[in-house]
């Protein structure tokens, strides 16, 4: 959010909401004291910029990601009492999960004022409303929240692009509210239509800027804030009073242009040669070299982020025999050190004295990082001694599939944070994991995937046992939206982004590395088209430089051209 000097306009007060303004107790927006079961206490206020009023009555609608409706309540709703307030105290079954609060005023109106439902910090788009999460602690009482109902009023306008052309490929417009802290928060978004035009019909009154920043057809538009600015700061400022239509007129977007390539070789272990030349173009000698398994993703998942923080190639190699072309790159490299990572069941003897062979032309050392199973190798990685002190952050992923932990590789390495492999569907973490955790010591922990990657039973063992200080995680309804939720995260904006088959793992294995040299992320796409919201993501991030990570089979030309699903 960006902050900016507060400011509001003055309207009366409807007597009904000025006498139920005597039920709330200073200060404002405090609510009574709750009873030590109470999980979450909300107060719906009524404010149209003379200042907030209970609103008795009032209908609050709590739902679940994963759960939908609160367990107990009649389509997750429940309404406030006389001093605006609902309780509630069966959160218990919930913990661990998000869920969202939204409000409605009763009848639809207050005051003769129609009021639109309205989610915390004054959003009305439920895309845009951020989401509470259930503590684990069942002993927990949420600190109140307050949700604030305001009149609303419109805004309309249109887009055009820098060339002159109306915006007519749907470009996604967002309404940005002051707030009373002075940050401007996105409260609602919308489409243009074919014409360019857009509306926002219902928008709680207060002080608004407008962005554009995507498209899903042909013609995009690169973010920008009317009029054709970087920040909110510097944009026009348009005051919504209870019932009017604001028009900002024409907003000028400029046209979003990115440059797209590839790097892929004739198999896997050619397009890590590809990768690792695409990283150290120069050659070497060079200090450090990571080398996997291409037939097997576990290893190479725990080796990507390790090999990222340092900027390191990591190369991919079968069981029982050397590629020329991976002997040919580390000639080319001269690697001082060379870490073989996983067992002699995905790495043979055989092929760690090739590399051995190899590596004494110029005096290389060669080891091997491995333990009883994909577990112990990444554990053993994490406290290999590759990551710099203090150790705060780590990122937990499932084992059993490449997708979240190949999503959060590059976001991990470019943060200097290891990525730690679990039995994500065991109801505990193994001891090997917890001996991990226990010598990492992390303070903050990232989950990559929902409840049924990673289990929230282990998660919540664990937390309860070793008490952190808090745990995120990145749960999407699929690996491409917990891939864009990791990413939308820890990248803010970036020239340079890779992207990478989602659906099979050979091409995108060595691929962290290079996203962490080059300083962007790595998303995962389908193999035949973009989804929108990636594009959108791409757009967001003002990503004018793609590298496609596999030839045209792992990813087409609709992905190359970004064409969306």
């Amino acid at each position: 959010m960006l902050r900016r000097r507060a400011g509001h306009r003055s309207l009366v007060l409807p007597a009904a909401a000025a006498i139920a303004l005597a039920c709330l107790l200073a200060p404002l927006g405090a609510v009574s004291p709750a009873a030590a079961d109470v999980k979450l206490a909300v107060t719906v206020l009524f404010d149209d910029g003379s200042g907030p009023v209970a609103v008795p009555s009032a209908t609050v609608r709590i739902s679940h990601s994963e759960h939908g409706v609160a367990a107990g309540w009649s389509g997750g709703a429940r309404t406030t009492n006389s001093a605006g307030t609902v309780e509630v105290r069966s959160f218990d079954n919930y913990e661990g999960y998000d869920f969202h609060v939204r409000a409605e005023a009763p009848g639809g109106d207050i005051g003769g004022h129609a009021v639109v439902p309205t989610y915390e910090n004054d959003v009305v788009d439920a895309r845009l409303a951020e989401p509470r999460v259930v503590p684990w602690r069942s002993a927990f009482s949420y600190t109140p929240i307050t949700i604030t109902l305001r009149p609303t009023a419109a805004l309309t306008g249109s887009v055009q692009t820098t060339s002159g052309a109306s915006a007519r490929d749907r470009v996604t417009v967002i309404a940005y509210r002051e707030n009373s802290s002075g940050d401007w928060v996105p409260v609602a978004q919308t489409r243009t239509a074919s014409s360019g035009a857009f509306t926002f019909g219902s928008l709680p009154i207060g002080r608004y800027v407008v962005e554009t920043r995507s498209a899903t057809g042909s013609l995009a538009v690169a973010r920008t804030f009317h009029p054709a600015v970087a920040s909110a700061d510097e944009a026009t400022v348009f005051t919504l009073t209870s019932g009017e239509t604001v028009t900002v007129g024409a907003v000028v977007a400029p046209v979003w242009n990115v440059e797209t390539k590839r790097v892929f070789g004739a198999d896997r272990y050619a397009t890590s040669v590809a990768v690792s030349k695409a990283m150290k173009p120069s050659g070497g000698p060079i200090f450090q070299l990571y080398i996997a398994s291409g037939e097997s993703f576990a290893d190479a998942l725990s080796a990507a982020p390790v090999a990222g923080s340092t900027k390191s190639p990591l190369l991919l190699t079968p069981k029982n025999s050397f590629p020329s072309a991976t002997a040919a790159e580390l000639r080319r490299l001269e690697p001082e050190i060379i870490t073989v990572v996983g067992g002699t069941a995905v790495i043979s003897r055989s092929v760690e004295r090739r590399i051995q062979q190899i590596a004494d032309a110029w005096g290389g050392e060669v080891s091997r990082v491995a333990g009883a199973d994909r577990y112990e190798t990444s554990a053993k990685l994490i406290n290999s001694g590759a990551w710099r002190s203090p150790r705060s952050r780590i990122v937990i992923a499932t084992g059993t599939n490449f997708a979240d932990a190949l999503s959060a590789a590059a976001a991990a390495g470019s943060e200097r944070m290891p990525v730690l492999l679990v039995d994500g569907n065991a109801s505990s973490f193994s001891q090997t994991t917890l001996d991990a955790l226990e010598d990492y010591e992390p303070s903050l922990v990232y989950v990559a995937g929902g409840h049924s990657a990673v289990s929230a039973l282990a998660v919540n063992r664990w937390e309860r046992e070793y008490g952190l200080a808090k745990v995120t995680r990145f749960s999407g309804d699929d690996r491409f939206e917990t891939g864009e939720l990791i990413n939308d995260f820890f990248f803010d904006t970036n020239d340079n982004a890779l992207i990478a088959n989602g659906l099979s793992f050979p091409d995108a294995l060595g691929a962290a590395p290079l996203a962490v040299s080059l300083g962007g992320p790595l998303h995962l796409s389908l193999p035949t088209c973009v989804r929108p919201e990636l594009r959108a993501l791409l757009l967001e991030q003002g990503s004018s430089s793609l590298t496609l990570v596999g030839g045209p089979s792992a990813l087409s030309g609709r992905v190359e051209s970004l064409r969306t699903c």
